[in-house]
């Protein structure tokens, strides 16, 4: 049974469910569980799946046309002499029957990789024919985002103006990742998430037999071990000279940065560190980053690493290549973390926190329709006498907004918290005059004297798996 995707499944039922033809585009980054969304969408529905390989032209029509024969069992279909994707649609188009029928084109990127007309071809076929049948559903669908963004969706498409919808597929949030990983303790899984996200892949490769610590080092400290490896594969699949994004995610995997510092440390043009990040930001991995109050032309933008994954391969497995190459199935976990675990663990932790917002508006409920969120700072210059740092701000459209901490211990927050929120506020520029409440989300609760303090709204980390 498929877990989540219920909005993605809805989207493309109500497609599939109207009168006419429908044109479908999705697209997410590798082992996201597009494919497994689409093979669930299809199921009990007349449908012609075909999920294209890394190979020649030739190579790739000689396999199509074997799925279609036996799809539609007109065996003639699998020898017909088809040397190009304008033969293999000559022959296809009109040879579909009286239900509506599903075409799923998957790894789209790798079908055009062998040949690029096949875009002007689909394009073609759906002005002349399909839109106008009401009987077919295309969906196209490639893990290279920057691709499907580029060559599918853009406006210098010859498809553009075609789809009739369109979605990216994205990582779990908290909740269907418990739901997928179900055999374990929830703090188990929300560390797991926070250090590498929710992409079900990965979330599947968690033993419930052994301890987290175990887990992590089998799956990253041992030679050859899964996520040793896996950043060449997603970057390499999505992006041209990889290399160049390397350098510039380590600089990132340092601290945050700006576009004049990347520009300088990578001794090249600022226009150039535009373009890659923009790349690096249309596949998930990388975010703009800026204080919540800042307007589109702040000055104060930074670049900071988005993807978990990719901090932590930065963090703990790029600076250790060679004593994991070295490593057969020791356990080295205690070797490699060192004491800075838990202060890593605290910056995963608010990152964990925006992402699930969702989940810490409906606990203090708040309406989803909030005005804005984010983190807050500034630093001591001629404008502010004190500098601040605020991991997350809520403002909400009642005119209250939530100044809060994301808190990271194995020990639960004492009542020096208040005195540590009060500073803040008191350091916030509150120019709307917004009436300004406390927020605490811990991962191990708080102490007594600050259960029912009633200047304070109170999350903890098992909050989120209720």
């Amino acid at each position: 049974m498929l877990t989540g995707r219920q909005q993605e499944l809805a989207l493309l039922e109500k497609a599939f469910a109207d009168r006419r033809s429908h044109f479908t585009v999705c697209y997410g980054r590798r082992r996201v569980g597009k494919t497994m969304l689409l093979r669930e969408f299809v199921k009990k529905k007349q449908a012609f799946f075909y999920s294209s390989l890394k190979t020649t032209l030739l190579k790739q029509i000689k396999e199509f046309l074997k799925e279609w024969a036996l799809f539609s069992k007109d065996h003639l279909v699998a020898t017909a002499p088809c040397r190009s994707w304008v033969d293999v649609f000559d022959l296809i188009k009109n040879r579909l029957g009286p239900q509506k029928t599903v075409i799923v084109l998957d790894e789209f990127q790798w079908m055009c990789g062998a040949d690029q007309t096949l875009i002007s071809v689909l394009q073609h076929v759906w002005d002349k024919d399909w839109q106008f049948n009401n009987r077919v559903h295309v969906i196209l669908c490639g893990s290279s985002v920057s691709f499907m963004l580029m060559k599918v969706l853009s406006e210098k498409s010859p498809l553009f103006g075609r789809r009739t919808q369109s979605f990216e597929v994205m990582p779990f949030d908290c909740q269907d990742s418990a739901s997928l990983m179900k055999n374990n303790h929830w703090y188990d899984t929300a560390r797991f998430f926070m250090l590498f996200g929710g992409i079900p892949a990965y979330l599947n490769l968690y033993d419930c037999h052994l301890s987290f610590e175990q887990n992590i080092n089998a799956l990253s400290f041992c030679k050859n071990a899964y996520f040793v490896n896996e950043l060449k594969f997603v970057l390499s699949e999505q992006l041209k000279q990889p290399a160049v994004y390397y350098k510039i995610l380590r600089l990132l995997s340092l601290k945050s940065q700006n576009l004049t510092q990347l520009a300088g440390k990578l001794r090249t043009t600022t226009s150039s560190v535009i373009f890659n990040t923009r790349r690096l930001q249309d596949i998930g991995v990388i975010k703009e980053h800026k204080p919540v109050l800042a307007d589109e032309t702040s000055k104060t933008l930074l670049y900071k690493i988005s993807d978990e994954y990719v901090r932590f391969y930065f963090a703990y497995i790029y600076p250790f290549r060679e004593l994991i190459e070295n490593n057969a199935k020791k356990f080295i976990f205690d070797s490699i973390v060192g004491t800075n675990w838990n202060a890593y663990l605290g910056r995963c932790f608010e990152d964990f926190c925006h992402k699930n917002l969702a989940k810490i508006t409906k606990h203090i409920g708040v309406d989803a329709t909030f005005v804005r969120s984010g983190s807050y700072w500034h630093k001591k210059n001629a404008r502010f006498k004190q500098g601040v740092q605020i991991d997350l701000v809520i403002e909400t459209s009642q005119r209250i907004t939530y100044i809060g901490e994301c808190k990271w211990s194995q020990d639960k927050v004492g009542y020096s918290i208040m005195k540590e929120l009060d500073e803040k506020i008191k350091l916030y520029p509150n120019h709307k005059k917004n009436k300004l409440k406390k927020l605490l989300i811990s991962s191990a609760g708080v102490t007594n004297n600050l259960i029912d303090h009633p200047e304070l709204t109170i999350m903890t980390l098992k909050d989120f798996y209720c």
